[in-house]
């Protein structure tokens, strides 16, 4: 889109996204504007008023690229949580520059002219992927991911190219503000009633736990006024332990949503995921990609614009390692001496048993601390997998506010790509009322004894459900979404196994790609049989061995 929408216009815009407050930059920002609902055109407006710095005045998820014929500069920017992706790659000899919402199709354009792009992988981002499953940055060069919050100023120099990239974000605020639940629960409802402005059906994702319920119990009042009823998805999982289903249509009643619980489309989950895999182009670790996109896909049957609870658990310390970080960061070094202890992986307990969950936290003291909490393959595992990788890895680091850091790399660099793909492969918007800037700055303010009181994790939000929901939803223990995959494996459901017996049995694992490391199939093999014979419990570090193999393909002869 243009501005002026003219000949000879002086910006010209290419968007992604949502801006929700698009109406009040009508107001704020007047000109002639050619529609009256159009949110691409109010940043033409606003930024012909205040350039690069109406982006703090955007409230909405986005990936900008911006011209400015006059100065002859290129403005990208990508917005405050990294809702919206935005990568770019310069050439060689900075002559050219290219930028996409998908590293794949940047990869593609490099591999088809690689004398100017030089495509490759880079081994020290590869080693971060295979750590944890994601990261901010892709593991091929020359692609780079602009991060979330931050704007890149391109420049023609002397015939060649230079990218400046800087926060337009203001800073974080610090933890000195306790929570204020009455304002907290008015950004919340203000923030659902701008997403649920849509001129398309629009429902709302429910789980079983509270930060979704509240998105849902506010949303609900608001179309009940206006004589609505808002329609709720929920995805029945075949495994007990892992189905949410009965929990969010408890929820769904006493909300009074219209309700519909969803089965798994009738498909493989090994087309999906190749699928998948060839669509993010990245070794993406995280198996909940699956059930998201079968959510969203069966959802896009009933809706064009779903809502959803995202990064409640990131703003207000909702996961049991925040708790655990919390209580024991500063005794770390102590628990670190302690003598007992196994080999990561090596227990079959469940995955999400408190047994588990102490256990791992034991053995990240010893190495790399938090960072190995999040890992798939923490640092004594990837050290078996890929000896090389484990050397890459950053060194230990303190990290005394776990939520901070997991808003700032875990939240866009995992889940909010997650959902980004996953619904932007049916066309299915998804938006997350819980990301607005004013929630954000809630979230992060709240001293950790607010967000942590009585020893129990997310304290405000449970507060503010407890208006709106009985004791048997707000005290229910969370569950998350993921798949039944200790089973799978062990099943060869759909043929799961099979398919990485097969690459692990292959000459060339990882097919025609120089890694620049090497990842060991002897010891893949071993943690499959491990995990079949029940010695160990290692279907997320199988799972991620497969979608290597899957991204290894889809990269097709780099060398």
């Amino acid at each position: 889109m243009h501005w002026p929408a003219s000949v000879g216009a002086k910006l010209s815009v290419v968007f992604n996204g949502c801006i929700y407050n698009h109406r009040e930059l009508r107001q704020r920002f007047k000109g002639v504007y050619r529609s009256d609902h159009s949110d691409t055109e109010s940043i033409l407006h606003a930024w012909a008023a205040l350039g690069a710095g109406c982006l703090r005045e955007l409230d909405g998820m986005f990936a900008i690229a911006m011209f400015d014929r006059l100065s002859r500069e290129l403005w990208l920017a990508r917005d405050l949580a990294g809702e919206k992706p935005l990568y770019f790659m310069v050439a060689a000899h900075e002559s050219m520059l290219a930028f996409a919402s998908t590293p794949g199709a940047l990869w593609d354009l490099a591999r088809g002219d690689a004398g100017r792009w030089r495509p490759g992988i880079d081994p020290t981002r590869l080693a971060r992927w295979v750590w944890k499953g994601y990261d901010e940055q892709p593991p091929m060069r020359p692609i780079q991911s602009l991060p979330p919050g931050c704007v890149a100023r391109v420049q023609t120099n002397g015939g060649g190219i230079r990218v400046e990239i800087s926060r337009w974000a203001r800073d974080l605020p610090e933890r000195d503000t306790p929570p204020d639940l009455d304002a907290i629960d008015d950004a919340i409802g203000q923030s659902v009633s701008l997403r649920l402005d849509a001129d398309v059906p629009t429902g709302c994702f429910l789980s079983g736990g509270i930060d979704s319920a509240l998105v849902a119990g506010h949303a609900s009042e608001q179309l009940r006024k206006q004589g609505r009823r808002l329609r709720t998805f929920t995805m029945r999982m075949a495994d007990p332990a892992y189905d949410e289903s009965e929990a969010a249509a408890e929820t769904a009643r006493v909300l009074g949503t219209d309700h519909a619980t969803l089965d798994y489309p009738a498909s493989s989950p090994m087309d999906d995921l190749t699928t998948l895999i060839d669509q993010l182009a990245l070794p993406f670790g995280d198996s909940s990609l699956l059930p998201t996109y079968w959510l969203a896909k069966a959802a896009r049957r009933h809706v064009t614009v779903a809502l959803a609870g995202d990064a409640g658990d990131e703003l207000f310390a909702g996961y049991r390692r925040h708790l655990a970080n919390w209580f024991l960061s500063p005794a770390m070094d102590a628990l670190a001496a302690l003598p007992w202890g196994r080999s990561h992986g090596a227990s079959a307990a469940h995955p999400k048993s408190a047994g588990s969950m102490m256990t791992r936290l034991l053995e990240a003291s010893r190495h790399r601390g938090y960072d190995d909490l999040l890992a798939i393959f923490p640092s004594p595992s990837l050290a078996a997998f890929g000896p090389e990788a484990e050397a890459m890895l950053p060194p230990t680091r303190a990290v005394l506010d776990a939520p901070r850091l997991d808003f700032q790399e875990y939240l866009p660099a995992d889940l909010l790509r997650k959902t980004d793909s996953a619904t932007m492969a049916v066309a299915l918007e998804l938006r997350a009322p819980l990301l607005s800037p004013s929630i954000i700055r809630a979230g992060l303010s709240s001293p950790m004894r607010s967000l942590l009181a009585w020893g129990r994790n997310k304290a405000p939000l449970r507060a503010l459900a407890a208006r709106r929901l009985p004791d048997s939803i707000t005290g229910r223990p969370k569950s998350g979404f993921a798949l039944p995959l200790p089973s799978w494996w062990r099943q060869d459901y759909a043929g799961l196994r099979t398919c990485l017996s097969d690459v692990l049995s292959a000459a060339s694992p990882w097919g025609e790609v120089d890694l620049g490391i090497q990842f060991s199939a002897k010891a893949a093999r071993r943690l499959l049989d491990d995990h079949l014979s029940g010695r160990g419990e290692h279907s997320q570090r199988l799972y991620l061995i497969l979608v290597l193999a899957l991204w290894c393909r889809r990269l097709g002869t780099v060398r």
